[in-house]
Order: structure tokens, then sequence, then C-alpha cells
């Protein structure tokens, strides 16, 4: 086991979205975990969520890498 908590890194991430000024996707991205039934549905809600904020100039470079970071995992958590 990795020890990687993909729900924490997603809800750090919320937080930073939403500093840079996206608070409904950031709300957003809290409520799938929060309210998600299973973790493929809470999965595929994050990488809904996150996946428009890979490349956009209002996100700062780490909160990027830390996107395309957790978007990997998870696709390869669907993949499996």
């Amino acid at each position: 086991m990795s020890g990687y908590d993909h729900y924490a890194e997603a809800k750090s991430i919320a937080d930073s979205i939403e500093a840079k000024g996206f608070p409904d996707q950031a709300m957003a991205v809290r409520s799938a975990i929060d309210d998600g039934r299973s973790g493929i549905e809470i999965f595929m809600q994050l990488r809904f969520y996150l996946a428009p904020f890979e490349g956009n100039e209002k996100i700062d470079p780490t909160t990027q890498f830390r996107i395309a970071g957790l978007l990997s995992r998870v696709n390869e958590a669907l993949n499996r």
C-alpha cells in the first residue's frame, strides 16, 4: 500500500483552487468526496471536476502538478 490519500489530496487541491477564485468547483470536489456512494463514483467525479484545471493559467504550477499527479493515480485505479 502506497500510503497516498487520494481524498485528502483532492480536498487540499480544492482549497487551492478555491483560493484562486474557483469556489464552485472546489465545493464540487468536496461534495464528490463527502457524498459519493463508492470509490469508483468518487474517482470519476474527481476526474470530471479536476481535469479542466490541467493547463489553466490561473492555477499555480505546484497545484497543476498536484492535480496531474492525482488524476494519474485516479486513472490508474479506475483502469484496474
